[in-house]
């Protein structure tokens, strides 16, 4: 069994000595703990990081919560390449392995035995720190991570009243958050609609603080009025000087209540975007691997990047235009208060200001959706010219590329103008409309006058106000491009989160400890997508474990999908394929994934040490794991060559260790290093079928055969005598299958 598959438990047992596979009981939960270390430490921390007492405590919560956990998902959870893991790695490890932490202050002696365990935080630097285990009748069973050893704190011990810090981690339940499946069909909430609903209170914040700041931004009018009124009709002065400091005392609040509502747009626009892009992020790793695939790679990065535009919202002036308008009716109110039925005016034109929205947003929606498609068309033209610019150049057919880009440029240039002009329509509309409405109400507002109806102060402040009334109103008449750049990004993001993850899945079927490793395939049919042909049909195979079966064909036959079906990244239309005789769509895949070694045409390799790239199929591989599998690659003498050994970064600036000879070793060494009972090679690249790497891999082959079960793909004879079945492939969806020994005769 590969150490990547056992749990706590069953690691620290198998590594007593005399233990056998059958003996799996703690002698000594000290012996887990150091046990996990051990393992895990040279691989997480960097060579000759200091041991801290927090090291420790991690360990031991791990232990004490998860004991059964695999080891690959501790190892996920864990900081890696620190040097040295401190109070807030600690955390964030428990919070990797989804657990929130809560801090709070109490006595050992009244806490609730239920809350166990939990850390005990020292005060100081000088005391112990302690991870309190359970309740005894002893006292209190910690493991005390300043010593490494566990212990018991007795009753009416100093520890036990004074008061101290805890830190309780409770369990994360998706099920609970407002974003889960089950909570939004209790309240109706899309999925962006749970994530805003956290932040109700936040918004509540804004909206008040919007509320206050409207009332005060009525001063200025108001003290205008007052200046037209009551200062210069009685030349009042001291009436100036007690107006103008109030004056000044309400502009500092309106100036302190912007400030306020700034930092609480900035804080829920970065909080918003941090667990949405997250989220976006990790579902998409999640999903199957038939969506990513089927994508180009523009339409991955528009996913990624869908959440922009509706964080520019939240933190342009398309919202604060939005949270406005409510309030408009406070400025309505003074209006109607200082110049009474003059008020029709700005409420009159704020209406015809709706009504020209929605006919604008009409008109603009059908020209965005256009010039959205334009150009979604020319990028897609210049990915297929960008991908095949050798073909094109080899045909001649420069001239007639050429001049299909200037048609497709053409008429994404005009759709965009098209747009263009439309908001510059909208812009010229709008600012026309306030003017007839400045117009009317000074016109109106001189009758008022004349009629001694309303004071000259009062046309003054109404003419002021005009503008908090139909200001919101005119910047949402132009903001119509962005609203529906928020909405399209909202309904993605949606459709992107409802789609099925691997995890979800993970949650409804079964989970095989350790596969066998045979494979069954019953009348299995696929194809791509509905309107396409079937890549097979009726196809039907049985490999026992530790059987080697070859599979040959011409291209596009479908070689390469057969080994992502058999790793559950591609889903079948009809028939059955079954590991170990368990229908595949009952188990975890990515568990299955775990269990199966795969060496692809395409070696993918990234930014880092050699043996952190070879460790991505074992991440806990040791250093002697990786150089035995080294050995049976042939990689030994290439690794002995570099700089620092397996050490050396694959990519650094200036050089590049990796020629194709390099990365198909590199690719046989993660197959080695993994040990998993199945092994899937795909097709060898021509340059290779002879010579040292063709030999390396027919060795590792040979040495494979009846201790793992083996497909690959092979044209040669040699290669072919190895399997114990041959699979031919042919264009025509039918299939032959003959025992190595009939094609040999």
């Amino acid at each position: 069994m590969s150490e990547a598959n056992l749990n706590i438990t069953e690691l620290a047992n198998l590594k007593r000595e005399g233990a056998t596979f059958a003996e799996r009981k703690f002698d000594k939960p000290l012996d887990a703990v150091q046990t996990l270390k051990k393992r895990l430490r040279p691989i997480v921390m960097q060579q000759g990081a200091k041991e801290t007492e927090w090291e420790n405590v991690l360990y031991a919560l791990i232990i004490a919560k998860e004991p059964k956990t695999e080891l690959h998902v501790i190892l996920s959870a864990m900081p890696f390449r620190h040097a040295i893991i401190d109070k807030l790695d600690v955390l964030n490890a428990m919070a990797n392995l989804n657990y929130f932490s809560r801090l709070f202050k109490s006595t050992l002696s009244d806490v609730d035995t239920r809350l166990f365990p939990m850390l005990l935080e020292p005060k100081s630097e000088e005391d112990d720190i302690y991870v309190v285990i359970n309740k005894t009748r002893d006292g209190w069973y910690c493991y005390n991570a300043s010593k490494s050893e566990y212990e018991t704190v007795e009753e009416g011990s100093e520890i036990s009243f004074k008061e101290s810090f805890f830190y309780l981690f409770k369990p994360y339940d998706d099920s609970k958050t407002t974003t889960s499946k089950f909570i939004r069909d209790i309240t109706g909430y899309s999925w962006f609609g749970g994530v805003l609903s956290r932040f109700k209170g936040t918004f509540g914040q804004i909206f008040l603080i919007g509320l206050v700041l409207n009332i005060f931004a009525l001063a200025p009018p108001i003290f205008i009025m007052m200046i037209y009124d009551r200062v210069l009709s009685s030349e009042a002065a001291d009436t100036l000087f007690m107006l103008s400091s109030g004056m000044v005392m309400a502009l500092y609040v309106e100036w302190l209540l912007r400030k306020l509502r700034s930092r609480s747009m900035s804080w829920l626009t970065a909080r918003v975007d941090n667990i949405v892009g997250n989220k976006i992020f990790a579902h998409m790793l999640n999903l199957t691997p038939q969506y990513i695939e089927n994508a180009s790679l523009t339409g991955q990065i528009a996913r990624i990047r869908t959440f922009e535009s509706a964080r520019d919202f939240f933190s342009g002036g398309v919202f604060l235009s939005a949270i406005e308008i409510p309030f408009t009716v406070l400025s309505l109110i003074i209006i109607y208060l200082v110049a009474g039925w003059l008020v029709i005016v700005p409420a009159g034109m704020a209406c015809v200001m709706v009504v020209v929205f929605f006919i604008l947003r009409r008109i603009q929606v059908l020209q965005i959706r256009k010039s959205a498609k334009a150009s979604t068309v020319r990028q897609q033209f210049i990915l297929e010219t960008m991908e095949s610019i050798a073909t094109i150049k080899s045909n001649g057919m420069f001239d007639l590329w050429f001049q299909k880009f200037r048609q497709l440029s053409g008429r994404d240039a005009t759709s965009h103008f098209r747009m263009q002009w439309l908001g510059s329509f909208a812009e010229t509309l709008t600012q026309a409309l306030s003017m007839i409405a400045l117009i009317l109400l000074i016109g109106y507002g001189t009758t008022l006058i004349w009629n001694g109806d309303m004071s000259t102060g009062g046309l003054v402040a109404s003419m002021i106000l005009i503008w908090r009334v139909l200001g919101p109103f005119q910047s949402l008449c132009l903001s119509i491009p962005r609203i529906e750049q928020l909405r399209s990004s909202v309904g993605q993001v949606n459709q992107i989160m409802e789609l099925e993850s691997e995890e979800t899945i993970a949650q409804k079927v079964s989970k095989l400890p350790k596969i066998k490793g045979k494979i069954t395939f019953e009348n299995v049919s696929m194809r791509y997508s509905e309107d396409s042909n079937f890549v097979f049909k009726d196809l039907s195979f049985t490999l026992e474990a530790g059987q080697a079966m070859a599979i040959t064909g011409p291209a596009g036959t479908g070689k390469s999908t057969l080994f992502k079906i058999i790793q559950g990244m591609y889903n079948i239309n009809n028939g059955y394929v079954r590991i170990d005789d368990f229908d595949m769509r009952q188990l975890d895949v990515r568990d299955i994934r775990r269990q199966i070694s795969y060496i692809p045409q395409i070696h993918d390799f990234y930014q880092g040490s050699i043996i952190d790239n070879i460790r991505i199929s074992n991440p806990l591989a040791t250093y002697e794991d990786v150089e035995r599998a080294l050995e049976f690659s042939g990689a030994t003498e290439d690794i002995a060559a570099l700089p620092n050994g397996m050490d050396t970064p694959l990519f650094v600036a200036g050089q590049r260790y990796m020629s194709p000879s390099f990365s198909f070793k590199l690719a046989l060494c993660r197959m080695h290093v993994q040990e998993a009972p199945i092994v899937v090679i795909d097709e060898l690249p021509n340059q290779f079928q002879e010579g040292d790497i063709g030999s390396l891999l027919y060795r590792s082959i040979d040495r494979l055969r009846g201790k793992r079960t083996l497909l690959f793909v092979t044209f040669r004879a040699d290669y072919l005598a190895l399997s114990d079945w041959i699979l031919t492939l042919n264009l025509d969806r039918t299939y032959k299958l003959d025992p190595v020994d009939v094609l040999f005769e």
